[in-house]
């Protein structure tokens, strides 16, 4: 599990690496169609590997009575977060 963790974060690190990169050698020019689907493909990565584990580490330490309530609110406040964040 916390493999997955690991990978999850250095494939969402060499995410924002991409784009940094590729920032600074084109500058002010057009923004490379490369960079944008190699960061794109890292990010969705790193989506899918940390999203997994979340939601299962937060079913495994929540009270088995409330589990389901539990998850609901974790899902209400990635949804609360992504509103929040634009």
């Amino acid at each position: 599990m916390i493999d997955k963790v690991r990978v999850g974060l250095l494939s969402l690190a060499l995410a924002y690496g991409v784009l940094w990169l590729a920032a600074s050698l084109f500058g002010e020019q057009s923004f490379p169609i490369w960079a944008i689907v190699v960061t794109y493909g890292f990010a969705t990565l790193a989506e899918l590997l940390l999203w997994t584990i979340s939601l299962a580490y937060v079913t495994r330490i929540s009270p088995p009575q409330v589990a389901g309530a539990v998850m609901g609110s974790w899902y209400i406040a990635l949804a609360a977060g992504s509103a929040l964040g634009g």
